[in-house]
Formats: C-alpha cells, structure tokens, sequence
C-alpha cells in the first residue's frame, strides 16, 4: 500500500498520514536484524501501537467529535510507542536520536483532541468517497459480509466478557475497542445520516449480462 511500511513481516495500515513516522520506523527497521528476540517484539508492539493511533486519528477526524475514552486511548497509544521504541533502542548509541525523531506525535494528538481543526494536513485532505458495485463482486457484498462477521465477532467477545462487571480487563485491549468504536461510530454516521447527493451510472457491454454502477457519495 502507498505510504506504508513494513517492518518485521507487519505493514501497516494508516502510516499514509504521517510521513514522519515512514521515517522513523524505517531508520529502525535499518537495525532490526541484529536485535534479540526480545527487542524485536519491542518494536513491533511500537509500529502496532503508532498505527492504532493514527486509525483513531482518522476516525475522530472523520466523525469532527471525540470522546473522554477515546482521547485516554490516545495518549495511551502514544506514551506505548515511545515507550516501546526506547526499550528497543536502548543498546543503540544514537537511541535519543530515534526518540527525537518521534516529534511528530505531538501534532496527533492535537489533532485527535480538536478533530475539526485542521492540524494534520494528511488527514483533513477530503476525499472522494466511492462505492462501487460490478458483476458479483461487489464492495457492497463485501461491506455485508463484513458487517455480519462483525456481529459474529461482538456476539462472542459479549459471552467471553466477566460477568462480574467491576472485572479489569487489560489497557491495550480496552484502547483498541474504543478506537473500535469509533470506526463503527464514524461508518454508521457516514452511511445512515449524510446528506448526500448519489450519481448512478449503468453501462452495458453489447452480449455480456454485465452491469456497472457507481455511487459516489460526497461527504458534506
């Protein structure tokens, strides 16, 4: 994907809006072979961590509100990574020089915390939202399929949870099912309530039963 990076078998998903941590994960991944075992999980708890971080970024962004849990979430994600990355870099000469370079996270969180607030130019750019539907294999389909494994996913983390309800549960899995929440929360936003306007386009291939739509919805 374009932007990503990938760095001990994992890539990333939302690195496309900070280029400053491309940089820093990939001056990391230069000493990654000669680490223990031990620091490698180190940085791969990092890079998981950082982006968690900008995926909540995207969602609060998105949606223009963030809750209490979510900005906790937050600086949680944050003080991991820099915890994570100086761990790892620990044995390394230049270690302060690899947390200097996670300046950038300041900028995150900012943003996260004013969400309508243009701070991050990356993840305020608008983009034309398009869902596609062609021959079968549809984004439709696959957003249904999604959406029932989903259930499935929810219906069995419901039965696995304590009953005892004043039960711990551990920070980083609580942190990920707020940043969770406000993916399903900015998605159902996005589809149940914008006002949007929808262009259809059919084509026909002439002896191919074939149809083409396309639905552009452009957010408000």
């Amino acid at each position: 994907m374009e932007n990503q990076i990938t760095v001990l078998g994992i890539t990333t998903k939302n690195f496309d809006i900070c280029p400053g941590a491309v940089e820093a994960f990939t001056a990391i991944n230069n000493y990654v072979e000669d680490m223990s075992a031990t620091d490698k999980g180190y940085v791969s708890s990092a890079l998981s961590e950082m982006d968690t971080l900008l995926a909540l970024e995207k969602a609060v962004v998105a949606r223009g509100t963030v809750s209490e849990e979510e900005l906790s979430a937050a600086f949680g994600f944050s003080n991991s990574v820099l915890y994570f990355v100086g761990l790892a870099a620990r044995h390394l000469l230049d270690s302060m020089q690899f947390l200097s370079s996670f300046s950038f996270m300041e900028m995150h969180l900012t943003q996260i915390m004013h969400p309508t607030d243009s701070i991050n130019p990356l993840v305020n750019k608008e983009e034309e939202k398009t869902m596609k539907i062609k021959d079968g294999h549809t984004d439709v389909a696959s957003a249904l399929r999604q959406c029932r494994q989903i259930m499935e996913e929810v219906s069995d983390i419901q039965q696995a949870l304590p009953s005892d309800m004043e039960a711990s549960l551990p920070s980083w899995w609580t942190n990920k099912l707020a940043v969770s929440a406000a993916y399903l929360n900015s998605l159902r936003d996005y589809i149940v309530y914008s006002e949007s306007s929808e262009e259809l386009t059919l084509s026909y291939d002439d002896g191919i039963e074939e149809c083409e739509v396309e639905i552009k919805l452009d957010a408000s």
